[in-house]
């Protein structure tokens, strides 16, 4: 019985059912192709257990090593691929990373000098202007696929912010915010209680002041098909970028070859562009084996992407005010999702193998 075949019985089981809901995470980002270790860190779990769970996830036969990902690589860092026979029910992941959670909180009362014990999380401590003029940072690791978070404890004031580069695994940016701000919450209550076991007894302020927007960024590769719009985006000074009332920009921090495109949580192309990414990710691999020769198509049919691109590059360059010039940037990109959609009907007819 080859491979294949043995995916389609374990398909045909009440196996898939029988996973776990962290199972079912794995598995989901398994799909993304996602290595051990990065899914040990966007779910907060330890690389034993994803490692466990990943040879569990190989003995039932739903999934496999990908060949051309191992290299001679360590276990951990092999790719895998499912089964596009196996289906799981609610393991879309959104594809935007969520960050920049920080909230201020005023402290009311204070008892006495917080405490710098090991036991209640400090992690480090700095001076500012003078050596009685300290600071003190504590840290909580993220578990259970919440990020992890640190306070600056400063004289009045504590500042809480989920670390950088923390990647929240969620179906949708709103869940994805909801769970920042929890880990958020639930890393100031600790704070407390643990400043409370060693005598110190402190009161804050309860909603807090929160620090700019939370920003959601899309992961690429900087040769990718983010590069275009990054090209022209460069042309602008990085003041007049963020000048704008829904700036759409681009980080390059999360290492070398990497780009990210961000905006705000209140863009308003933010739900459309992950529901149109979370749509082609669901699409069967018969359909996306198809997608060049649509897109082929797609581009036929409009002005071609060089030809605006161009176009919008000569504005750029002939000073047009800065919110002309991203609205059209925005409308190219939305002319093309517009086409998407009309294309839906024969995409649902390919889906039902109609």
């Amino acid at each position: 019985m080859n491979y294949q075949q043995t995916f389609l019985e374990i398909a045909a089981t009440d196996r898939i059912k029988a996973l776990t809901i962290n199972q079912r995470k794995i598995i989901g980002l398994v799909g993304l192709h996602l290595t051990q270790s990065d899914i040990a860190k966007k779910l907060g779990f330890s690389r034993a257990y994803i490692n466990q769970t990943i040879k569990r996830l190989e003995s039932l036969g739903l999934i496999k090593k990908d060949k051309k990902g191992t290299n001679g690589t360590r276990d951990y860092n092999h790719f895998y691929e499912v089964s596009p026979d196996v289906k799981i029910p609610g393991i879309i992941f959104t594809p935007f990373r969520a960050h920049h959670f920080i909230r201020k909180f005023k402290i009311v009362r204070q008892s006495g000098p917080v405490s710098t014990d090991k036991r209640v999380s400090h992690s480090k401590s700095w001076s500012m202007r003078s050596k009685k003029d300290i600071r003190h940072k504590y840290w909580y690791m993220g578990k259970a696929g919440l990020p992890s978070v640190t306070i600056d404890w400063h004289p009045g004031t504590i500042v809480v912010y989920v670390d950088k580069g923390q990647k929240i695994p969620a179906r949708t940016t709103e869940e994805a915010k909801q769970l920042g701000w929890y880990a958020v919450n639930q890393a100031k209550d600790r704070f407390i209680e643990e400043q409370l076991l060693f005598g110190v007894e402190i009161e804050i302020e309860n909603v807090g002041q929160q620090i700019g927007k939370v920003h959601m960024g899309l992961e690429g590769d900087e040769q990718g098909p983010l590069a275009s719009i990054k090209q022209a985006q460069d042309l602008i000074p990085e003041e007049r970028v963020m000048g704008v009332k829904n700036p759409v920009w681009f980080d390059k921090s999360n290492g070398k070859g990497k780009l990210e495109l961000e905006m705000f949580e209140d863009h308003p192309d933010l739900t459309p562009a992950e529901q149109a990414i979370k749509t082609i990710a669901d699409l069967p691999e018969v359909v996306k084996k198809i997608m060049p020769e649509i897109m082929k198509e797609i581009d036929a049919k409009i002005n071609p992407m060089s030809n605006q691109m161009a176009q919008l590059v000569s504005q750029l360059q002939g000073g047009r005010p800065i919110e002309v010039m991203f609205q059209n940037a925005l409308d190219m990109m939305l002319r093309m999702m517009e086409k998407m959609d009309r294309m839906d009907d024969e995409i649902r007819v390919l889906k039902g193998g109609k």
